[in-house]
């Protein structure tokens, strides 16, 4: 399964997210370290929901219009367990 993620241009540099996880969120000067941080930033979430019990959230695509509109978009591929 594969975890989109969105990194828009800002003033300062750059941030991410991803749209089926709310609140997993990045930001950093560049766009490599955005880029490490939002996919820590997964990692860590869905470590988070199953220590907790919660269910793995359903990937959420993006469409062509989407992406389009943003600066670069990315996909982080995870086991359905979550990685340890």
């Amino acid at each position: 399964m594969e975890f989109t993620y969105i990194i828009e241009k800002t003033n300062t540099g750059y941030s991410a997210y991803a749209p089926a996880l709310p609140g997993c969120i990045a930001a950093a000067a560049t766009l490599e370290v955005t880029e490490t941080l939002i996919r820590e930033g997964i990692v860590i979430y869905l470590e988070e929901l199953d220590k907790f019990g919660y269910p793995m959230p359903e990937p959420l695509f993006i469409t062509a219009e989407m992406e389009r509109e943003r600066y670069y978009t990315g996909a982080l591929a995870v086991d359905r367990a979550v990685p340890a």
